[in-house]
């Protein structure tokens, strides 16, 4: 569940602010949640999710998601929560939030491996399940009403990010299982 909440036991809530180390790489972002972060931390891949994302005309806000205690993280099935990489705020035409999209994104080395398969399960799950959300008032608006939830692949991320915030798809659409698996068997066929 993605949830806003005065209730730490209910849903999440966004940090309401974030530590950071001195770093010598501006923050060019202008979307950003957060006035500052370590954006030298953040690998080639997140970078392009990053600035791909900044530059969505439907984008209230974005943020990077730390792994972390207080920091937005979902249960799956396994031991281990999944930390996704992107927590984003897309917003409808008139300026009201539509919904929030929770991204992990994955690099062409990990394309089809367990984890990768693993967590994309997970996250179309949580995409298809309906949740009651919670609500706490913020500054900046509701942030759950709904959301959805991806595995960004490399080499993909740009259209991908794209295509989410154009709204041209049907929810919980997703293609790259059927790519996975494709991969998958032409290794077990070698």
């Amino acid at each position: 569940m993605l949830a806003a909440s005065d209730d730490e036991e209910t849903g999440y809530s966004i940090p309401k602010q974030d530590i950071v180390s001195v770093d010598r790489t501006p923050n060019a972002y202008n979307k950003n949640l957060f006035e500052d972060f370590e954006t030298s931390a953040l690998t080639p891949l997140e970078r392009t999710v990053a600035d791909t994302l900044d530059e969505q005309e439907k984008l209230v806000w974005w943020f990077r998601n730390r792994v972390s205690r207080g920091w937005y993280a979902i249960q799956g099935w396994r031991k281990y929560k999944i930390h996704p990489d992107f927590v984003a705020a897309k917003k409808r035409a008139d300026g009201s939030l539509e919904l929030v999209y929770v991204l992990e994104s994955k690099g062409e080395h990990l394309a089809g491996n367990d984890d990768t398969m693993y967590k994309d399960k997970v996250m179309q799950q949580m995409t298809k399940t309906k949740v009651e959300t919670y609500q706490m008032e913020i500054k900046f608006g509701k942030v759950n009403d709904k959301a959805e939830f991806y595995v960004v692949e490399q080499g993909n991320e740009d259209g991908k990010i794209r295509t989410l915030f154009a709204g041209n798809r049907a929810p919980g659409t997703s293609h790259h299982v059927k790519r996975y698996a494709k991969k998958r068997n032409r290794k077990g066929k070698k």
